[in-house]
């Protein structure tokens, strides 16, 4: 009876460790670098025949810098601050569409000011949206402090910090922009 319990102990446990450990489920696109986007833009590589704009109309805010109160004292952090990015994706058909969509930091603004995260891809199955509804896109991280920037820098920043790279997939449609707040 006791080598039953602990045979049934032991399968149990392997069961919940084998299954815990199996791999989480990641979208197989890869994720391509700055550079590759923009000569996709270029070369206007996308699916043959696809016009993103008879499906969704993209919108963009422009970017907006947070400056944390991180002390106890609720002082402004001195060294750090966010971005924040906000999109919004449309669908102006009459029926449903599946979206996928990638977004980058342009490599001048990441390279020289970006701390935390440069790539941002959610909804690994895509996401569903019904005709005349939106999908509200909203993505921060952690950037140096403006405050500390040089007068070039600053130049640099202000020209960069509104754009973002998207690479939009609609119905397995896939379409490379480059997006700035109207």
């Amino acid at each position: 009876m006791k080598k039953q319990c602990r045979l049934v102990l032991f399968l149990l446990l392997l069961f919940i460790v084998i299954t815990s450990c199996s791999p989480i489920k990641v979208r197989e696109e890869e994720i391509l670098d700055v550079d590759t986007i923009e000569k996709y833009i270029k070369e206007q590589k996308h699916d043959q025949g696809f016009d993103y704009l008879r499906f969704v109309k993209i919108e963009m805010e422009e970017s907006q810098i947070l400056f944390n109160k991180t002390t106890v004292e609720q002082r402004e952090d001195k060294y750090l601050a966010n971005i924040v990015y906000r999109l919004k994706i449309r669908n102006i058909t009459s029926s449903n569409i599946k979206i996928h969509y990638t977004l980058y930091i342009p490599k001048e603004f990441a390279e020289r000011f970006v701390i935390g995260e440069r790539v941002f891809n959610l909804f690994v199955d895509g996401v569903e949206i019904k005709p005349n509804k939106s999908l509200n896109i909203g993505h921060g991280t952690l950037i140096r402090h403006y405050k500390l920037l040089s007068q070039e820098e600053k130049e640099i920043f202000n020209k960069y910090k509104d754009i973002v790279y998207l690479v939009l997939s609609i119905n397995d449609k896939k379409v490379y922009l480059k997006v700035t707040p109207d």
